[in-house]
């Protein structure tokens, strides 16, 4: 290491391997990196320490998208973190101090970290004993540095000097409270300093200052860095230096730089009530503009004076536990304050950067579930309305990013509020320029486009990536910008997305460790795209393969059941897909119970009938297609691989009544229909559609007209709610097996109304578009349609080459589904499953 002790560096290194042989059982679980500075708080080495799972050291920084605690420090001041010789409070006072810089809301993780090894003499004596060593050799290392160098003896002198700074004054202290200046009297008997006394050692050197400072050692408990460094911390700010006297002025700027230190040791000790007592006793002093001052010797410059005021207010919220609204109004004040002036540059990056962490840790509440999104939407709002004139384009870009952020996280999506903003935002995106917000915004975007249901702009959003996105984004956000692609097309390309899947499978298991920052998203994200292949893998009839992967959602559900289970709706899905197998199956009564299973666990989110969260109605959706999806059944039986057909024509299949029973109660309800029509999402609307066309044909060919009159009325609108149906999946949805279950019942329509020719038109591109996606049910529907339109045509010719195709693929899904009967064990798993109950 260059510009190092010798000896400092050999002890460093001594006691990194101390630290991988003094390791704990139950030690902090995460990276920590060291950055060392020498005098001119310059980075001379690294180490990282590594203990994820077993303790690990290395030489150098980890790879950028590693989540990891940054600590910068001199060898020194490590030294006596990290060798036991300092206490909780004596590091805290180092952090606090600037010394050692952390992020302030890292403070609980260097503690857990100094926590997790044992210091004890014992400990140290079994690792020099273990490897051998001579506890004394570092001593013995040549260092020609004046580190090294011998130190000077303090003359009579040097003591008289400092006991000048405190001869004119006397420091009593005030019953328990602070210390105050009480007059200007002379002390006429001062304690003698011993001449041989060893003037390095904190209470001697007290000693020798005043004796009154024997009875700080216990008012103040060490709460700063040590006595030595809190005397001379509390003398230089109550005397100024070498005045004698202070003017009110002078003193006012003192009671600031005072009540920072209070409010610092408060927020670094929040069960200390003296501590919070001091503190505001002193921030309650604070004007709110300097006084005019001339000639006066001051703790800081007079042009510190608001940033320090403002954040003495943070830090006095802060300890009295103000919403976070609260909390961010002085930093945000701060930013545009430090923006008049060049000098205060670096407090506007103090202010920025503890704003950033402020909304950074509310996002992580709010993923833990700890507060609302609404709480999340207030907070961004007006972190955005406070701070939106600052001249920083970037943070203003950051700041943004984060209101349209908290568009999407909302329950319900304000779609002209949200579109409004994210149009300002891209135009402002651009104008700045920073690629990496830039990539972030698109993804916003994309998610955007898909609350929205617009897939076809979603398509066109995904092509405006920068060609740099490969280094402007970390892994972690270049994997989740590749899921939006796969999820995006599972719509227009389902074969593409399935053979895309394993890919996105693979590159998901680094982030689900417990201890990645992004543990629950990367949860959520994988359980998503198991369920978008297991509807993919249930439409093409895939249903082993289909098996396997909704197994493997089950161990998720037990695996992360602490995020499932305070995520909303996520083991409703879990249901859904269960319900897919199990109708597929032809086992309708466990379809049935998944089917009502997921339904109650909607309602159970649900706070006010038929209200519903835009994530609800994604899952009410999914509960309407299971219950409007036809059963083949009975299927052809197989007896030593034959397949015996027991019709020789086509059969039409519709959807069981019990399941239709279920879907018109929820079909009927006008209020619900409402809220679809006017929501944001034309995936909904389209799908609603779609469901209730799928009702009403079904309902009338099995002779249930008549039984929901609220329904009924509606059957007149059918021909009119499939053309609109059409129109909006063509135009923005673009979703293959939607838009061919559409054509499939509009071709009908047609040729009822007298339009032969464009019925039949309509269903043969139908059969085109499902032949595509391999949807083999859809495709038997259409051939019996199809099938049926040549009789009615007397197209003998016809007719038979479309039931040979028709009784090919009634075999085929037949032994697809004897495949998945074989493996009894999973199957009857699939069928039965509930949510465990959590161990106790």
């Amino acid at each position: 290491m260059d510009q190092v002790c010798a000896r400092q560096s050999a002890k460093l290194e001594e006691l990194m391997n101390f630290l991988s042989f003094a390791v704990l059982q139950d030690c902090y679980k995460g990276v920590v990196v060291f950055s060392f500075l020498n005098e001119a708080r310059q980075v001379v080495s690294v180490r990282t320490v590594d203990t994820t799972t077993k303790i690990r050291i290395y030489a150098s920084r980890p790879p950028p998208q590693t989540s990891c605690v940054d600590i910068a420090l001199t060898i020194v001041d490590f030294l006596q973190m990290y060798s036991g010789e300092l206490t909780a409070a004596e590091i805290a006072g180092l952090c606090m101090s600037g010394k050692v810089q952390v992020r302030w809301t890292a403070y609980s993780s260097v503690k857990a970290f100094a926590d997790s090894f044992d210091f004890s003499p014992e400990k140290w004596t079994e690792f020099y004993d273990h490897f051998g060593l001579d506890p004394n050799y570092v001593d013995g290392i040549e260092c020609t540095m004046s580190c090294c160098a011998a130190r000077e003896s303090c003359t009579q002198e040097d003591i008289d000097l400092n006991w000048q700074l405190i001869k004119d004054s006397i420091l009593v202290p005030s019953g328990d409270m602070d210390w105050q200046l009480v007059s200007q009297m002379e002390i006429t008997t001062v304690v003698p300093s011993p001449k041989d006394a060893k003037v390095d050692e904190d209470i001697q050197w007290i000693d020798t200052i005043h004796p009154h400072f024997l009875q700080m050692q216990e008012t103040v408990k060490k709460k700063m860095f040590n006595m030595k460094e809190y005397a001379e911390k509390f003398l230089a700010l109550r005397l100024a230096h070498e005045k004698l006297s202070l003017n009110h002025a002078e003193i006012t700027y003192l009671d600031l730089d005072i009540a920072e230190l209070y409010l610092e040791q408060s927020l670094a000790h929040p069960n200390d009530s003296s501590l919070s007592a001091f503190a505001l006793e002193y921030a309650q002093k604070i004007p709110e503009s300097p006084l005019d001052i001339e000639n006066g010797q001051l703790p800081f410059e007079p042009l510190e004076w608001q940033p320090r005021r403002l954040r003495c207010a943070w830090m006095l919220l802060k300890l009295q536990k103000a919403s976070i609204v609260a909390c961010i109004s002085p930093l945000c004040q701060g930013i545009l304050t430090c923006e008049t002036n060049s000098e205060l540059r670096e407090w506007g990056e103090w202010f920025i950067d503890t704003l950033q962490d402020q909304l950074e840790d509310m996002h992580t509440a709010l993923i833990d579930q700890s507060i609302t999104s609404s709480s999340y939407g207030e907070v961004a709002s007006h972190a955005y309305a406070a701070a939106a004139k600052t001249t920083n384009k970037k943070f203003k870009l950051w700041l943004l990013e984060t209101l349209c952020h908290s568009f999407l996280v909302a329950d319900n999506l304000m779609m002209n509020s949200a579109k409004k903003m994210f149009d300002f935002c891209d135009q402002f995106s651009t104008e700045v320029g920073d690629d990496q917000l830039r990539c972030y915004f698109i993804l916003l975007r994309l998610l955007l486009c898909i609350r929205m249901g617009d897939i076809v702009k979603a398509q066109e959003i995904q092509d405006s990536f920068p060609d740099n996105t490969e280094s402007a984004m970390d892994t972690y956000w270049l994997n989740y910008r590749n899921f939006l692609h796969f999820k995006i097309k599972s719509y227009y390309d389902p074969n593409q997305c399935l053979t895309i899947s394993p890919l996105q499978m693979q590159c998901w298991p680094p982030y689900l460790a417990e201890a990645t920052t992004y543990l629950r998203y990367s949860a959520l994200t994988v359980f998503e795209i198991y369920e978008i292949t297991c509807y993919l893998l249930d439409t093409q009839g895939r249903f082993n393969e289909m098996a396997e992967l909704a197994t493997r959602m089950l161990e998720m559900c037990q695996t992360y059941r602490h995020i499932f289970t305070t995520t909303p709706l996520v083991i409703s899905r879990m249901h859904v897909t269960l319900a897919r197998y199990s109708h597929s199956m032809n086992a309708m009564e466990a379809a049935v119970t998944h089917v009502n299973s997921a339904f109650s666990l909607l309602l159970a989110e649900t706070q006010s009938w038929p209200n519903q969260s835009d994530a609800s109605l994604n899952v009410l959706m999914e509960i309407l297609d299971v219950a409007t999806t036809i059963v083949v059944s009975p299927l052809p039986s197989i007896n030593d691989n034959i397949i015996d057909l027991c019709e020789d024509e086509p059969t039409a299949f519709y959807p069981t009544e019990y399941l239709l029973e279920f879907a018109a109660g929820i079909l009927q309800d006008k209020g619900l229909r409402d809220v679809i029509y006017n929501g944001p999402s034309k995936e909904f609307r389209a799908k609603y559609d779609l469901y209730l066309a799928k009702w009403f044909w079904a309902s009338n060919e099995l002779g249930m007209t008549g039984s929901y009159p609220e329904l009924d009325s509606l059957r007149s609108y059918a021909l009119s709610i499939l053309q609109d149906c059409l129109e909006l999946s063509s135009t923005s949805i673009n979703c293959s097996n939607t838009t061919a279950s559409i054509m499939a019942l509009f071709g009908p329509k047609l040729e009822n109304f007298g339009k032969a020719d464009e019925g039949e038109r309509t269903l043969t591109n139908a059969l085109k578009v499902a032949m595509h996606t391999r949807n083999i049910r859809l495709q038997l529907q259409i051939m019996a349609e199809i099938h049926a339109s040549c009789a009615r045509k007397v197209q003998v010719k016809a007719q038979a080459i479309v039931a040979e195709k028709y009784r090919k693929k009634l075999e085929s899904l037949a032994r697809k589904v004897a495949r998945a009967l074989e493996n009894d064990v999973v199957h009857r798993r699939l069928l039965k499953w509930t949510l465990p109950k959590a161990k106790q």
